[in-house]
């Protein structure tokens, strides 16, 4: 059996100068010159051993050092330094409740010997203004009428008397049921020996054993005794302090332009997420609701899901800053900002230094995910995170000024077909570098923008693409190589239904068809430009139309040379340069799908082309026919015989559709059949099977199905 180590040296109630405190599992005691910092502040075993080798004794010296020397102190790790400096807050709250000159304060923040003599000078009356009784025993009557003359009864509710109480004392307080002052007094005073009556249950309905019971009775009676010793709040006028704090906010809020009916969202949108929900889903909208609820209300919203005293503690410390700084002034931290440049420079300014260095390698340098993972030993997903995070908590803050600024961008975007060419930018709008303009339209807009190209910006990618895919279906249904603007206009507005400006309307079609059709004005792509400067070229024909029309109507692929051939005798010069470019387009045009590539050198027109034939098929080499057979996709046979189609993994999965249709209507299907289906992979007669299998009568009926 163990024994609790903080069991036997703690009282409730303040601590006897003679009382010891015992260090437990550190082996050792603590003098007795300690006694002063530890009876006030109550910290934990381990900030008890630190501040013994620090050297700190009082609550004075502790309040007198500098928070950014606590990582220097011995064996003080990053976690343990936090709660130094949550102790050093605690200290300067401490101090700051009690007047200087106050005999009684002064005495607790004294060494032992000099605390000693100053209390034997002490009078019966100043004795008295002590929290506790001349017997050293606290009583409930004696809180009650202490804190009357502040307008605290009994049934005040607990949460506005005792701010600042842990997150685990909240939840078993909240278990409990417990509203009002006088229940928990009634709690904490059950037992003069300071056991509780029956047994308590925390928040995830565990009984709490002796040691929980006995931390929860030193915590509440802490929280209590500071209460008595803090001076009144200059808000109490004879009635509860938490209505007259929520009534002087919302008469400060008035003074800063925000009336009470204004809806809170657009004010505070900077207040904790769980809390926003919270609000959103109990139908909570304006102001004077958010500051009624969280003031005066406390204790109900406790009770909300996943609302704690974290998010109502964050809540309240952000309608006090706006009330108090103005909501520019708290949102943007100085006078609002005029430009861009300021607005990006005020954005970068309120971020941690990791969250800085991974937004500016991502918009700035350009870095990749990967790269900005690898000095943080992070995945390139939670890289992500942290950026989406990061940006929504922007867009909370700024959004509002970042769309007022970007407005004449966003709208220029808007008129573009959602896009506008980068030069655009610094040109029109004295905006440079494209990272800080696509950073703050990522924060104005809070959905992501993208460079297409490298050298568009554009709002929605996905967007903009069908929107060219629909422009460049419409230009090829015209089948005319040259289109003015207000053709194109025309065009653009038939397909997408976007009417474009004379500028973003160039942009536009310039990317949207890169040089596969000529306009007024549109440079087509270099390797496919008209022929017009060299000699011997057709002046009013495009090599692409020429090439179209070899092809059409052929039902089998055909070699590089045969298409210069056919160009010959359509006029273009019989030269190496011809053959050139012959090889250069063919290769272009195979990779972007216009041209379907069976083989080394075999081309031909995808499925879906212009199919008309308008000359006889030219007839392909035997000899690279023979050769090229094992290279080639496809299967090239005979003039007279029909082309066959095979792809081996997807006659396998046709194969396999329909032997499941046939199990499904319960038709038999032979070893023979079934091995017959599988081993079959032309395409074209597994599809003819597949449009019969629903209504053929028998395996034996499908596979006899005659060709069309």
């Amino acid at each position: 059996m163990t024994t609790n180590p903080r069991s036997d040296n703690y009282v409730f109630g303040r601590a006897d100068e003679s009382v010891t405190t015992t260090a437990g599992h550190m082996g050792e005691a603590l003098p007795e010159r300690h006694g002063a910092l530890i009876e006030v502040l109550r910290p934990a075993l381990f900030l008890q051993r630190m501040l013994h080798e620090a050297g700190v004794t009082t609550v004075g010296e502790l309040a007198a050092c500098d928070p950014k020397d606590f990582d220097d102190w011995p064996n003080v790790g990053p976690r343990k330094a936090e709660e130094l400096l949550h102790l050093w807050s605690k200290a300067h709250t401490y101090l700051s409740s009690i007047e200087e000159k106050d005999e009684v304060g002064l005495g607790l923040l004294l060494p032992a010997a000099d605390r000693q003599a100053s209390k034997s000078t002490r009078s019966a009356a100043e004795t008295s203004q002590r929290p506790l009784e001349a017997d050293g025993i606290l009583s409930r009557d004696t809180v009650l009428t202490r804190l009357a003359p502040r307008g605290i009864d009994a049934g005040t509710p607990w949460s506005a008397v005792l701010p600042g109480l842990p997150t685990r004392v909240v939840n078993i307080l909240i278990a409990q049921n417990f509203e009002t002052l006088g229940q928990v007094l009634d709690l904490v005073f059950s037992q003069p020996d300071g056991k509780m009556a029956g047994s308590l249950i925390n928040r995830n309905g565990r009984v709490l054993g002796p040691y929980g019971q006995t931390s929860l009775m030193r915590t509440l009676r802490d929280a209590i005794e500071r209460v008595l010793v803090a001076e009144p709040s200059p808000l109490v006028v004879g009635a509860s302090q938490p209505k007259q704090k929520a009534q002087q906010l919302l008469r400060e809020l008035e003074k800063q332009g925000i009336a009470s009916d204004a809806r809170w969202s657009r004010i505070f949108g900077v207040l904790p997420l769980r809390m926003r929900d919270g609000l959103h889903e109990h139908g909570l909208e304006t102001v004077g609701e958010l500051v009624d609820c969280v003031f005066n209300r406390a204790a109900e919203v406790r009770k909300w899901e996943n609302i704690g005293s974290t998010s109502l503690h964050a809540t309240r410390k952000v309608i006090e800053a706006v009330a108090t700084l103005g909501h520019e002034n708290f949102l943007y931290e100085g006078p609002t900002p005029a430009s861009i440049e300021e607005l990006y420079a005020r954005m970068i300014g309120v971020l941690s230094e990791r969250e800085r260095e991974i937004l500016v390698r991502h918009y700035i340098e350009d870095a990749t995910l990967k790269e900005i993972a690898e000095p943080y030993a992070l995945t390139r997903q939670r890289v992500q995170q942290i950026i989406v995070k990061v940006l929504h908590a922007l867009h909370n803050r700024f959004g509002a000024l970042a769309q007022k600024l970007l407005e004449p961008l966003l709208s220029a975007i808007g008129d573009g077909g959602g896009l506008i060419h980068s030069s655009r930018l610094e040109r029109d709008f004295g905006i440079t570098p494209l990272g800080k303009v696509r950073f703050c339209l990522e924060v104005a807009t809070d959905r992501p923008t993208y460079l297409w190209r490298q050298t568009y910006l554009t709002l929605n990618q996905a967007e903009l693409e069908t929107a060219i895919d629909g422009f460049r279906t419409g230009v090829k249904a015209v089948k005319t190589s040259d289109l003015s603007w207000g053709e194109l206009q025309r065009i653009l507005e038939a397909s997408t239904g976007m009417s474009l400006t004379a500028e973003p309307l160039r942009e536009f079609a310039r990317v949207a068809l890169q040089g596969e059709f000529s306009a007024t004005g549109i440079r087509p792509h270099r390797s496919v430009q008209r022929h017009s400067s060299s000699p011997g070229y057709p002046q009013d024909r495009h090599m692409w139309d020429d090439i179209e029309d070899i092809l059409s109507g052929r039902i089998h692929p055909v070699r590089s040379a045969e298409i210069v051939a056919g160009l010959i005798r359509r006029g273009y010069p019989d030269t190496e340069k011809t053959r050139r470019k012959v090889h250069k387009f063919t290769v272009r045009w195979s990779r972007t799908g216009r041209l379907v590539r069976s083989g080394i050198g075999f081309f031909q027109l995808p499925a879906g082309g212009d199919s008309a034939p308008r000359e006889s098929r030219l007839e392909v080499n035997p000899t690279a026919k023979a050769k090229n057979r094992k290279k080639s996709k496809g299967i090239v046979t005979d003039a007279k015989s029909e082309p066959v189609r095979e792809r081996k993994a997807e006659a396998k999965a046709m194969g396999g559709a329909i032997l499941a249709v046939l199990a499904a209507r319960e038709l038999a299907v032979s070893h023979e059949l079934e091995a017959r289906i599988r081993a079959t992979t032309d395409l074209d007669t597994l599809n003819r099977w597949i449009q019969c299998v629903v209504t053929a009568v028998s395996a034996e009926a499908l596979l006899e199905v005659p060709k069309d």
